[in-house]
């Protein structure tokens, strides 16, 4: 079973994603990962970005002089889609927003595990109802990262997740697959150590060495599902 995630990126700064991801990554297989506000707003900047990079699914939620309220209807009848479908058993919410109390309690009492994710020192409820609760660090970095073609990290996260072990996957393998399916991009990242050190620039990779050779993980997986919502 798989771990869906939802993101209210209208409270949730788009500098926190590698903590979310840090986090949401060993829990389970992470099947959904969504983000949901007015992505028209130039406050969202940021995460557009971040979605464009990782390849994540931002719902284009646009206020229509109803302020937040409707991102948050949004979230929930995602959630109850998930739900229903019965292809997750797990959901994090990340959110510091007492709106999302009710909903967890719903998701708990139709047998999903929540999780949740938040600014610490913010009485939002949901820490007392989640399965597990992670607290959003109180200061985070802003990473000074090489810019790469947008399809770059995508495809990391199409071939990690279908050939990979655990999202791992040997350095080599991923280069031969990248000159298989875009010769454009392997001619612009490959050769001579590029690849490798371009991934490591643009902060995309985790490293472990093993006896196969030097593998890599994306940071964030998200694993191929059925359409949901």
């Amino acid at each position: 079973m798989k771990l869906a995630v939802l993101v209210d990126a209208e409270n949730t700064p788009a500098k926190s994603f590698d903590f979310i991801a840090a986090q949401v990554q060993p829990l389970r297989d992470v099947g959904i990962f969504r983000l949901f506000g007015d992505f028209a707003s130039p406050s969202l900047a940021a995460w557009r970005q971040v979605a464009a990079r990782h390849g994540l699914e931002p719902i284009l939620q646009g206020s229509g002089g109803r302020g937040k309220n409707s991102t948050d209807i949004a979230m929930v009848i995602h959630a109850m889609d998930i739900l229903h479908s019965g292809l997750f058993d797990a959901i994090c919410l990340v959110s510091t927003d007492r709106d999302f109390v009710g909903l967890a309690r719903r998701l708990r009492a139709g047998g999903l595990q929540v999780f949740g994710i938040g600014r610490a020192g913010v009485e939002n409820g949901l820490e007392s109802v989640a399965d597990r609760y992670f607290h959003l660090p109180s200061v985070m970095p802003s990473p000074t990262r090489s810019p790469v073609a947008p399809e770059l990290p995508a495809f990391l996260g199409h071939i990690a997740s279908v050939h990979g072990v655990n999202g791992w996957i040997l350095l080599a393998e991923a280069a031969n697959a990248l000159k298989q399916a875009s010769p454009g991009l392997a001619e612009r990242y490959l050769g001579k150590g590029r690849f490798l050190k371009t991934l490591r620039a643009a902060d995309l990779i985790s490293e472990r060495k093993s006896a196969r050779g030097l593998e890599i993980r994306p940071r964030l997986v998200v694993v191929a599902s059925k359409s949901v919502g």
